[in-house]
Parts: C-alpha cells; structure tokens; sequence
C-alpha cells in the first residue's frame, strides 16, 4: 500500500483478533498491514460485484430498512459523505 493513510478502530470478536495475531506471527507482518490489506480486497470485492450491477446508481437501491448482507453475514453498511459546512 502506498499514499497516505488514516487510522480507524474496529472491534473484532476475539476469535479473529487471535487468528489476525497468529498471521501476523506467521508471516511476519504486522496486524495493521494485514487488516489493511484484508479491508481493501473486501471493500474492492464487494464494489466490483455492486459495479457490474449498475455502474452509475451511487445507492444501489439500498433500502435502508433492510440493508444488504456481506458474505459474512454482517449487515453490509454504506459510507456516508462527509457533511459540508
């Protein structure tokens, strides 16, 4: 990864924070670079399939009420703009 980059928090169950640790451990690299790289090829994943449904609809057709579900299983939730002031 190169460019600039920012920092979030994400909780994890603590099943995933130690199989991240043992990766991390296993492959030496860091569990920032892993999670890291696990989010882009997820968020890359999931754009290219929503993408090739409809490249110019910005929401998809997301009904709010009942949003979509990643492959995990976890609600699949869409980043809001940032607000002008």
């Amino acid at each position: 990864m190169a460019g600039p980059t920012t920092t979030i928090t994400v909780r994890l169950p603590i099943e995933t924070k130690a199989k991240l640790d043992r990766l991390a451990t296993i492959t030496r690299r860091s569990r920032s670079f892993l999670a890291a790289d696990a989010v882009a090829a997820h968020v890359d994943f999931e754009l290219s399939i929503l993408d090739a449904v409809d490249p110019d609809e910005d929401d998809h057709g997301v009904d709010r009420k009942q949003r979509p579900r990643t492959r995990s299983g976890a609600p699949a939730v869409k980043a809001s703009k940032p607000k002008s002031r």
